[in-house]
């Protein structure tokens, strides 16, 4: 899933969704890239909530994201969506967060 996130028509960004069954469950991998000119707004939680909500009202139990260590944005983010640190990382040194 790919979700435009517009401010007064004009294109701020997006967040996006790649949903996988696995272990008969839905798992979202959720993402969001918001231009700077509108960062500091809100956007990107207040996206990421909807998408989460949307998924959840089609099955998704379980989300996850991958965040760069030194990201502190995203980071915040992810907690305000209810993800936490796993301990786990990806090969390139991302951190793996996740809910629930």
């Amino acid at each position: 899933m790919n979700w435009i996130v517009r401010v007064s028509g004009e294109p701020a960004g997006y967040v996006q969704a790649t949903v996988v069954s696995q272990d008969d469950q839905m798992v979202a991998e959720l993402a969001w890239v918001i231009g700077v000119r509108f960062q500091g707004r809100g956007l990107a939680t207040r996206s990421a909530q909807l998408m989460c909500t949307w998924l959840r009202d089609h099955g998704v139990s379980h989300f996850r994201a991958l965040i760069h260590p030194d990201h502190a944005a995203s980071a915040a983010i992810a907690a305000r969506l209810g993800l936490r640190r796993s301990g786990l990382t990806t090969d390139d040194g991302e951190i793996i967060w996740q809910a629930p």
